[in-house]
């Protein structure tokens, strides 16, 4: 299970499919079991915000993106914040845009890229062209930038 601690670190070591994570000078083993555990609890919690705050579901899947984990992982991590995305109307995806801190944008628009390169169809197209489109407006052209140049991958 992830804790506090872990949020937002980098894998320094990748062993197979353990994960070694460097947390004050102490290690934690993080294995691909872990991460789609993790990913599974960040599914239910999007499922419970949704209803109530759509920036707090879009926040909850963006929460420990799996840098490092296995493609399944990933894949499951990416439909994860393709539902709380599809979850958010046209009309309020501006607003919630404007309340994502830049770490979560950059995450959001790495996940943007992804949904277009696995689109699923045009609908599918259409949702992330839509978020690409806000987050470029909101965040600007460095975001673009920042994301493609950053070789960490979603």
């Amino acid at each position: 299970e992830i804790d506090d601690a872990q949020r937002g670190r980098r894998c320094d070591l990748c062993l197979g499919d353990i994960y070694l994570w460097e947390n004050g000078g102490q290690r934690r083993a993080m294995s691909d079991a872990d991460m789609m555990q993790a990913v599974a609890q960040r599914d239910k919690a999007v499922s419970q915000a949704i209803q109530t705050s759509k920036t707090a579901a879009v926040r909850a899947s963006l929460a420990d993106p799996p840098y490092t984990g296995s493609i399944e992982t990933k894949v499951a991590s990416a439909k994860v914040v393709g539902k709380a995305l599809g979850g958010v109307p046209d009309k309020e995806i501006g607003t919630v845009v404007a309340e994502l801190g830049g770490d979560e944008q950059t995450v959001l628009m790495k996940y943007v890229y992804r949904g277009l390169e696995a689109s699923e169809g045009q609908q599918s197209s259409t949702l992330m062209l839509r978020w690409h489109s806000i987050l470029t407006e909101k965040a600007g052209m460095g975001l673009i930038s920042r994301v493609l140049s950053e070789p960490q991958t979603l």
